[in-house]
């Protein structure tokens, strides 16, 4: 896939916002691998119907009646698009740790957004995209808080987005 014009899977500054729109609804913080995974959710939430799910989280995915967003966009299977957009998340995440806007903790590699330190503009931007997407933020919160990111039950396995086999459990 040649990159011809602007796609914001690819952008590291909408990874930016779409990082911080994620770490303001994860009051707890979130690993960082179960991040990346949600943020593709995020972008491109019709493949939440794919993703194994509980019947609870199932059903309010059903009753979010999402819509391709990018309808005339011609884009890889979602594996090959999620490896593609590791590079600009890459970018974004550690632009985010260098400004001191996101703690990871070493150990846990559970990240959390430094609410006092991150500019004001981009903070009220984030909450204004929650708002107008209350319902799709609603079940990422619960399915990052429901499931690991790691091992045969962890969001890598049930969103079919990347390999768990290697996962250390």
């Amino acid at each position: 896939m040649t990159q011809l014009v602007y796609h914001p899977a690819f952008d590291p500054y909408n990874a930016l916002l779409r990082t911080c729109r994620l770490l303001d609804e994860m009051a707890d913080g979130i690993d960082v691998t179960a991040l990346r995974v949600l943020d593709f959710l995020l972008l491109f939430p019709e493949h939440l119907a794919a993703v194994r799910l509980s019947p609870a989280l199932k059903g309010a995915v059903r009753r979010l009646k999402v819509q391709p967003r990018f309808p005339y966009d011609r884009l890889p299977t979602p594996r090959a698009l999620f490896r593609r957009m590791a590079a600009p998340y890459e970018v974004a995440v550690q632009t985010l740790v260098s400004r001191g806007l996101v703690d990871v903790d070493e150990k846990t590699g559970v990240m959390r957004l430094n609410k006092g330190v991150v500019p004001a503009s981009l903070m009220s931007l984030a909450k204004l995209r929650n708002e107008e997407e209350a319902d799709l933020m609603s079940v990422l919160q619960q399915l990052g808080g429901q499931y690991s990111a790691y091992g045969p039950d962890g969001l890598k396995d049930r969103s079919h987005l990347d390999e768990f086999l290697y996962d250390a459990v």
